[in-house]
């Protein structure tokens, strides 16, 4: 689906502004190279994780993990404090 495409694509923008909104101005361009370095290495044991849980239980599990995934780092966002930006 196009939308699919779309949401996914303006997604890296708003990383980019929401973490430029809560940095420090020298430490911007350190601190996204670090979220998506972390981004990119979170996402190497995806395969292997998902083809386990589909082989072991069904392939709607994968989703379910997933959901609950997704559902998690949003109460951690929700729960974290943030001050506005901090001097380094």
């Amino acid at each position: 689906d196009i939308w699919i495409g779309v949401f996914c694509f303006a997604l890296g923008a708003v990383w980019q502004a929401a973490t430029m909104d809560v940095v420090p101005e020298e430490a911007g361009a350190r601190t996204i190279a670090r979220l998506f370095g972390i981004s990119a290495l979170v996402t190497i044991p995806s395969p292997t994780i998902g083809g386990w849980l589909s082989d072991t239980y069904s392939t709607s599990s994968v989703f379910i993990y997933s959901g609950v995934l997704v559902l998690l780092s949003t109460l951690v966002l929700i729960f974290l404090p943030i001050d506005g930006k901090k001097d380094v």
